[in-house]
């Protein structure tokens, strides 16, 4: 079976440009592969070696090249005159990469070089663009949600039902744990917003063995977001004390199964919502 690679850029204002529909062609790609890594030593004091602070990976650049296949003259300064139109500084790019049978995402790129030659066309010039993502990491389309709680209408019928019976318009389904199949190659960090119907106090979430405790109360109508290390209660960042940086940076799904498990010290009127990415080392 033969795979088809296509590249395909996604504007900011959102406009699209695929350099594989025809007549374009790419020739190379650079930086889809690994990330790369910058290590942090220090000299020994005494003796051969260093000490190995740490590591950490760096933002990913992306580097290709692209020509315009052979065609009319005419044809080629539109495909030309459309390529440096579409490459602008001034947005960022999420681009997308279709290779050996899998889909990538490199999100929020900024446009570091391009060039285009302004040579003759039937010399064949390329088309060279570098992009930089603040992320280490590329990404599988978008983010995935998982609802724990729901609440469920119920059709009825207003002319016949018993006095002795409540009118029942709607059910409220609460569920306080799951199991993820995280599909990803690194650790992803999780959203989570929490939506309380009456009042709760105290969460807990535990991602498999790692768990996270918010001290804090809502009320019916108050909303909780849990983003990676940041705590916001209706919006407002609720104070650092409440809660453990360290812990919140350790609820991360990781590659394969994750048992998820919500719990408070008081109440359950609650639902949550868990997003996350699936993110890639590389494709």
């Amino acid at each position: 079976m033969r795979y088809q690679s296509n590249v395909t850029f996604y504007r900011s204002d959102g406009q699209i440009l695929s350099l594989n529909q025809h007549p374009w062609a790419v020739l190379t790609v650079k930086g889809i592969d690994f990330p790369e890594y910058e290590v942090f030593t220090e000299k020994k004091g005494l003796g051969d070696g260093s000490f190995i602070l740490g590591k950490r990976k760096e933002s990913r650049q992306v580097e290709l090249t692209a020509i315009v296949k052979q065609i009319s003259e005419d044809e080629y300064r539109n495909q030309r005159f459309k390529a440096i139109n579409f490459f602008d500084g001034s947005y960022t790019f999420n681009v997308e990469f279709q290779r050996l049978g899998k889909t990538r995402l490199l999100k929020s790129a900024e446009l570091m070089s391009a060039n285009f030659p302004s040579s003759w066309y039937q010399e064949n010039p390329q088309l060279q663009l570098c992009f930089i993502s603040p992320f280490s990491n590329l990404f599988f389309e978008n983010a995935q949600t998982v609802n724990l709680g729901s609440t469920t209408k119920m059709w009825h019928n207003v002319r016949f039902y018993s006095p002795n019976h409540k009118l029942v318009f709607s059910s409220r389904k609460q569920t306080n744990d799951a199991i993820i199949k995280y599909e990803g190659t690194v650790p992803t960090y999780l959203n989570i917003a929490i939506q309380a119907s009456g009042y709760v106090k105290g969460f807990k979430v535990t991602v498999c063995e790692n768990s996270a405790k918010i001290n804090t109360s809502l009320n019916a109508g108050d909303a909780l977001r849990i983003d990676k290390y940041r705590v916001y209660k209706n919006d407002e960042l609720i104070d650092y004390n409440d809660f453990s940086m360290s812990e919140l940076l350790s609820i991360a799904l990781k590659p394969g199964e994750n048992y998820i498990q919500f719990s408070t010290d008081v109440g359950d009127s609650y639902t949550a919502d868990i997003q996350f990415s699936t993110e890639y080392g590389g494709i």
